[in-house]
Formats: C-alpha cells, structure tokens, sequence
C-alpha cells in the first residue's frame, strides 16, 4: 500500500483555482469599462471617433449660427452620457446620448461624425487584454 499524501488536497486546490477564475470575466468588465469611458470621452473632447477619425469641422454658416467651432459641444449633453458600463456578469456595453445617432452617417450637407466606433479600438483592445493578464495572475496566485 501507498503512503498517505499530506498537505491540502489537489483537487480542492484546483477547485478554487477554477472559482477564483471564473470571477474574472465580471473584474475585467468593470475595470474595463472605467478604462474605456476615460479613453472614449478623451477621444470625443479632442474632436475624434474612438478609432481615432478626427471629425470634419463645422460648415462656416454653422460656426456663424452657433458661434463656436465646438462640434457636439453645445450641451454637452451627448458627452455627458457618454459611457461605457460593465454588463452583468461580464461584458461592456456603450452608451451615449440619443442625440449622437444623427451624427452616425452623413446627412445631406453634414458629415458623419462618429461617436460611437465601428468596431473595437486598438487602444481598447490594448487595455482588456492588460487587464485580463493581470486578473489572470490574480486568480492564479
């Protein structure tokens, strides 16, 4: 016969590894999305789409009319509800005001100036997988 092992018992230990992990996805939501928004509202005030397309200037009878060149600045109402929010669980979800949907495509004169992006920035990209490396290190330890 074998002798008896000491110590904690392995799959009690990988248990709790797995326990530990499975928090992870809902840490790097929440860290991500705080991440995301200052990336995002960063973007949005330097006159930018997430992915870095900077917005075509205001029409010269707009800058007249509003007597600003600011664009999506007259409020700053859409900036304001400009957010990124941890999903339940985990995920990311983007909010922004319903006044930024007019500004999705181009309209007769005006151009598309996007405020939400087409698909997921590099930097955000960066940032997540920053994240999820040091979650996962966490949870590991």
């Amino acid at each position: 016969m074998g002798a008896a092992v000491s110590g904690p018992d392995p799959a009690r230990l990988l248990a709790a590894v797995y326990r530990k992990l499975l928090t992870v996805p809902a840490k790097i939501s929440a860290r991500g999305a705080a991440g995301i928004t200052k990336r995002w509202r960063a973007a949005y005030l330097a006159g930018r789409s997430p992915d870095g397309q900077t917005w075509a200037p205001l029409a010269a009878s707009t800058v007249r009319r509003k007597g600003s060149t600011a664009i999506l600045r007259r409020t700053d109402g859409t900036l304001d509800q400009t957010r990124a929010v941890p999903s339940p669980g985990a995920g990311i979800r983007l909010l922004t005001g319903p006044l930024a949907r007019y500004h999705m495509l181009a309209y007769k004169t005006r151009p598309a100036r996007r405020v939400l992006p087409r698909r997921m920035p590099a930097d955000w990209l960066t940032l997540l997988g920053k994240l999820a490396d040091e979650e996962n290190r966490k949870a590991t330890r």
